[in-house]
């Protein structure tokens, strides 16, 4: 799947829909920060169709029922533009899920970067393969439920 000027590999695709991804972050800001993204390469929010953007929320809202029961709450961020601080030039939303006291500082995760992974070390190719693999079957339930149009199998 292509991201900006990334190439995500489908081993690290946790479900696609009609017009979304979900994926692992190569640089989580904590654990299963995950993002999600449109299929269509688009760099603002603005440029997507309601359709899309739809699709795109729509997913975003499932994939946090589906990690509910992991974490006591969640931060999304869209970082729309250089400005916001947007690094990768492709829509997508950060979904990361929050436990209390995960931060020494809870508000440091909006602190000028933070999310921005520059800083932080890069997982390997099977920790993200195996994080996508678990999370896959949390989420197949939930997609399933909302009888929403997604793939899980990538091959």
């Amino acid at each position: 799947m292509d991201f900006g000027c990334h190439l995500i590999p489908c081993d690290h695709v946790i479900v696609k829909t009609r017009h979304s991804y979900v994926f692992t972050n190569i640089r989580p800001f904590l654990p299963m920060h995950i993002l999600v993204s449109p299929i269509s390469k688009k760099e603002r929010l603005h440029e997507l169709s309601s359709e899309e953007t739809s699709d795109l929320f729509n997913t975003a809202r499932i994939a946090m029922k589906a990690l509910r029961s992991m974490c006591d709450g969640f931060t999304l961020s869209v970082q729309d533009g250089p400005c916001a601080g947007q690094s990768v030039h492709h829509v997508h939303v950060h979904i990361v899920p929050r436990i209390a006291n995960d931060l020494e500082r809870n508000d440091d995760i909006y602190e000028e970067g933070a999310l921005d992974s520059a800083s932080r070390p890069s997982r390997s190719y099977e920790e993200m393969k195996k994080e996508a693999m678990e999370l896959r079957e949390v989420f197949r339930h939930f997609f399933e439920s909302e009888s929403m149009y997604y793939e899980m199998d990538f091959e």
